[in-house]
């Protein structure tokens, strides 16, 4: 993802291989880390910052993940 300056949803549901409805839960879930910007249809249009915000969260959630289940 190199490049552009902001990324679709359906880009970055591919990015992390996860549904787009995932990206929209972390987006209420945690508002303060992913903010994206919307035009004015709504589509949403995420920056790096919220890619690499959303990276630190699915890294968190794959390990408590993995902590349960292989343990």
């Amino acid at each position: 993802m190199e490049g552009k300056l902001v990324y679709t949803i359906s880009e970055v549901a591919n990015k992390f291989n996860v549904n787009q409805s995932l990206i929209r839960y972390w987006e209420n879930e945690f508002p303060q880390y992913i903010k994206p910007k919307r035009n004015a249809r709504g589509v949403r249009f995420y920056s790096k910052k919220d890619i690499e915000n959303i990276e630190k969260i699915y890294i968190k959630i794959v390990k408590i993940l993995f902590s349960i289940f292989c343990h």
